[in-house]
């Protein structure tokens, strides 16, 4: 990832969290990325599903974009649509091209993470019915509301084609949106005083310590191909918001609970699942590749 954007970035000394401009991000894979969105659709239902993985993008997309906006001084729509658009690509999430004067419009998305993924893993095998690209459609939104100062909520992205669902493209209808509350999402700050650094030690403390330090410096020069993707490891890889799994994930639990709680611990062990379903993907690519052997040296 490129200056002014990559100066932004900073580690929250102690635990190993990454902030851009205030807002929690970390990496993932697709696979995790696309089991985890599958997960909420199945327990909430795909529309409300839909609904909500929108709708936490749109918040947390806000939030970075907005705090990006304004460390970097920027101020004409021009320059923050043309920041929304890099930092997309950049953070693996593909190509989108936003065309919203005044707010509303359309948005057109190539090689977007989510459904070029899932073309990938699943389109010979399954038949989607909804579209697939929630973050992108909630990133739409709130780059259109930051480029033009205007309120969180103001607008809305809806997928009209999706190659998920088997169209030749990926187009978004980004227009007005009836007033709804929203869940401020979590900073640096309020992170720090929930999260305090745990005095625990383990073997081999020093060498783990020096193997996370480059992993992390290799991971920080890595950003989007001219596909606006980051393939690396066998995955596909996203620099993603923190905020965006989070509330999914909660928000699904809370609802499952008062639908049917007997339904929770099965959706909880889901959700665990699909961190485990990442770390076997993407770290079992770390190391079989050449970068950690040259790093640590070849698995024994």
């Amino acid at each position: 990832m490129s200056d002014p954007i990559s100066s932004q970035i900073d580690l929250l000394p102690g635990l190993d969290l990454i902030f851009l401009a205030e807002a929690p991000v970390l990496y993932h894979c697709h696979h995790f990325n696309l089991f985890l969105d599958q997960t909420i659709d199945d327990a909430l239902g795909a529309e409300p599903g839909l609904e909500l993985r929108t709708r936490a993008a749109h918040d947390a997309a806000y939030q970075l974009l907005e705090g990006l906006s304004r460390r970097l001084d920027l101020r004409t729509p021009s320059e923050r649509i043309q920041l929304a658009q890099e930092l997309f690509s950049r953070t693996g999430h593909g190509t989108l091209d936003i065309a919203a004067p005044g707010g509303e419009g359309e948005a057109t998305g190539t090689h977007l993470h989510y459904g070029h993924s899932w073309v990938d893993k699943y389109g010979q095998l399954v038949r989607r019915r909804i579209p697939v690209d929630a973050v992108a459609a909630g990133f739409a939104a709130a780059a259109s509301e930051v480029a033009h100062n205007l309120p969180l909520g103001t607008l809305r992205a809806h997928e009209e084609e999706c190659i998920g669902l088997r169209d030749s493209q990926c187009r978004f209808r980004i227009e007005r949106a009836p007033a709804q509350p929203r869940t401020p999402p979590l900073a640096t700050l309020a992170t720090a005083k929930q999260i305090q650094p745990e005095n625990v030690t383990g073997r081999f403390d020093d060498r783990v310590a020096q193997i996370v330090r480059g992993l992390r410096e290799f991971l920080a020069g890595v950003s989007g191909d001219e596909r606006g993707l980051v393939q690396a490891f066998g995955v596909f890889v996203t620099l993603h918001m923190a905020n965006y799994y989070n509330r999914i994930s909660y928000e699904a639990v809370a609802q499952l609970r008062r639908r049917n709680p007997a339904l929770v611990p099965v959706l909880e062990a889901l959700l665990r699942e699909s961190g485990q379903v990442c770390v076997f993907h993407t770290f079992g690519g770390i190391l079989l590749s050449p970068e950690w052997e040259g790093l640590v040296g070849a698995p024994t």
